[in-house]
């Protein structure tokens, strides 16, 4: 069996400022080239993850030490570190958008770019920010899940994104921008994996999991649609 480098440390800060970079790499193009966010978060996510396949060559690749440690550790009360990144990640996100001026930025940015520019926000600064931190966010993430699973997989983290916006949206913020609850996507997700272990008890077919999470992230959007009728307004929960 291989042993773990003394070094493999180093793949924290290595990833944390890859995701950085990657998500503000997006800003750019959406800046520079003026698409849609949609389009160029889209596109690029099929391009890195093609990047990654080519680097691996499309094989699955064991990880040892502290890499593993991270996905799998606890605390010294029995809590796991996966829990310790998640709510300290949360805790972040909510002091930035209910304390920080750059989190009201995004709001408004989010709700009309056009109308934040003309108040004097500087836009194209808080969209670094925003795709930077979500680079971020992405990047612990995957460093939770190459720890739990214990290797690099060529699947890892297949359709992920389609449950992240089912549980985003259900969780109270909207796709047409300006509103966000960090709060709810928290109690969303809870809520998406509860049903999700709860078919797989009960041996239900796998395909099912699909056709629940469109159904969800259909009645969210629709939820969010009726939502904007009535309270057009910037607000954080």
């Amino acid at each position: 069996m291989a042993r773990p480098a003394p070094w493999n440390w180093v793949v924290y800060p290595v990833a944390l400022i890859a995701g950085t970079a990657l998500g503000c790499l997006n800003a750019l193009a959406i800046i520079v080239l003026r698409l849609s966010p949609l389009i160029v978060t889209l596109a690029t996510l099929s391009l890195y993850r093609g990047i990654a396949l080519h680097l691996t060559g499309g094989r699955e690749m064991l990880v040892f030490g502290s890499i593993r440690e991270f996905g799998r550790g606890m605390v010294a009360i029995g809590i796991g570190y996966p829990v310790v990144a998640m709510f300290a990640l949360a805790a972040l996100a909510t002091v930035l958008l209910r304390h920080v001026s750059i989190g009201r930025f995004v709001l408004a940015v989010g709700g009309s770019e056009r109308s934040a520019r003309e108040n004097g926000i500087p836009t194209h600064r808080v969209l670094f920010f925003a795709y930077g931190f979500a680079g971020f966010a992405a990047a612990v993430a995957g460093l939770v899940l190459v720890g739990r699973v214990g290797a690099v997989n060529p699947d890892l983290g297949w359709q992920f994104e389609f449950t992240v916006i089912t549980a985003v949206v259900l969780g109270g913020t909207s796709l047409l921008g300006g509103k966000g609850s960090i709060r709810g996507a928290i109690v969303a997700a809870v809520v998406l994996s509860t049903i999700s272990n709860g078919l797989n008890l009960i041996g239900a077919d796998p395909f099912i999991y699909d056709v629940v999470r469109g159904c969800v992230l259909l009645f969210a959007v629709v939820l969010d649609a009726a939502a904007q009728l009535r309270t057009p307004a910037i607000r954080t929960v």
